[in-house]
């Protein structure tokens, strides 16, 4: 059975929860993850990527924990939403912003391009600051957003499937499902840049993966919730 379930923002490995799985009370317990990327699953629809997260939902155990964010929280919400799943704790990062419409998507992807670095080293100067390039433990995980192709590292998500994973959800408000949701859940704890109609931890646009800026803070409420 899983203790912690892990749903990762899209394009991000699982390591992108490795600051918050410093801790050892992760040891004691089993972790398993969903991830969104180019191999992640044999198809990018709705019906592969949530029948995924929902069986993976039905093999937590009776105190299990779903830590979601960003559009991992967006999936979450819809699989426990439709199939009234109850769960003992929910814990949701960001990402309960309305999806853009399909226009808009269409729109916004039509002449983007995936981008090729020469380095590990010129992808990390794009992502960080001069200050976050001192964190070791950060660099190490966005290293693992890259992949080599040839002679040149592209991410490990591209621009197309960045666009069928968001077309799953095209101008749905995620809202709506979390007031669904929380009458679902025992235990649920929301962080948002937003102002909700649910009870939640306000937090700051930069803190949107909080798990990397924050995870000291998001452990504190994880164990006390």
């Amino acid at each position: 059975m899983i203790d912690y379930l892990f749903v990762s923002p899209l394009g991000w490995s699982q390591h992108v929860w490795d600051k918050l799985l410093k801790f050892p009370v992760f040891a004691k317990g089993k972790c398993d993850f969903v991830n969104f990327l180019d191999e992640s699953f044999s198809a990018i629809t709705q019906e592969e990527v949530e029948a995924s997260l929902l069986a993976k939902m039905k093999n937590l155990s009776s105190s299990g924990t779903v830590i979601a964010s960003s559009y991992g929280s967006l999936v979450t919400l819809s699989v426990l939403a439709k199939a009234k799943l109850p769960i003992a704790r929910l814990v949701l990062i960001s990402g309960l912003e309305e999806v853009s419409s399909q226009v808009d998507l269409d729109d916004m992807f039509q002449k983007v391009v995936d981008e090729s670095y020469t380095d590990v080293s010129e992808y990390l100067d794009v992502m960080l600051t001069g200050e976050e390039r001192k964190d070791s433990i950060l660099c190490q995980i966005l290293e693992y957003n890259l992949q080599k192709k040839e002679e040149s590292f592209q991410l490990i998500l591209s621009q197309y499937n960045i666009h069928a994973y968001l077309s799953i959800y095209a101008g749905l408000n995620p809202n709506y499902l979390l007031e669904q949701v929380s009458q679902l859940v025992k235990q649920i704890t929301v962080f948002s840049e937003q102002t909700l109609t649910v009870s939640h931890i306000k937090i700051l646009p930069e803190d949107h993966l909080l798990m990397l800026t924050q995870p000291k803070l998001l452990y504190h409420h994880l164990i006390n919730p």
